[in-house]
């Protein structure tokens, strides 16, 4: 069923779109716009506990998806199994689950919960980047599916968790400050 999804969506395939996909999936590169986001929100006094849940988010999705599940897996990619005209060269790194999808479903969560208004925004361009993954043909529809409830659970832990975080860095701050 992942492949009959992918074809499906490689039959609407223009060199137009394939443009616009690989401009928006490298906006996930190394979760690049999200950790920017992040790093922005955390500057700011009064959107730091944002930023600092963000930061919280992604560490989280990157340690469970990067260092446990996808090597733990080790699903081989839809493109190094079919051969199809790619758009772009086909990763070497495992496929399940999409890194890509849950760095954005973190950080895009976060903002949905703690500022509605950037969160809408925030969950259509992780929308986008997770749909460009197979788009591109380099993740299958189950590796975004992973991508997403993962990267929801880390923005949920992220919010819940900031507080401790700030408190666990500013103690420490403090003790080193005064020695």
């Amino acid at each position: 069923m992942d492949f009959d999804i992918l074809f499906w969506i490689q039959s609407w395939r223009t060199p137009l779109l394939d443009s616009l996909f690989l401009v928006i999936t490298h906006l996930g590169d190394e979760g690049a716009i999200w950790i920017l986001i992040g790093l922005s929100l955390w500057y700011v006094k009064r959107t730091r506990m944002t930023g600092v849940a963000i930061g919280t988010a992604l560490v989280m999705e990157v340690l469970c998806v990067n260092a446990v599940l996808k090597e733990a897996i080790d699903r081989v990619r839809p493109c190094a199994i079919e051969t199809i005209q790619m758009a772009m060269s086909c990763p070497d790194s495992p496929s399940w689950p999409s890194g890509h999808t849950g760095a954005s479903f973190a950080a895009a969560t976060v903002l949905l919960l703690m500022h509605r208004r950037w969160g809408w925004p925030a969950l259509v361009l992780a929308a986008l980047i997770a749909f460009s993954r197979m788009y591109l043909f380099v993740h299958y529809p189950t590796d975004v599916a992973a991508g997403v409830v993962i990267g929801c659970a880390c923005g949920v832990l992220g919010v819940k968790l900031a507080p401790t975080v700030i408190k666990i860095v500013s103690d420490f701050a403090k003790k080193n400050h005064t020695k």
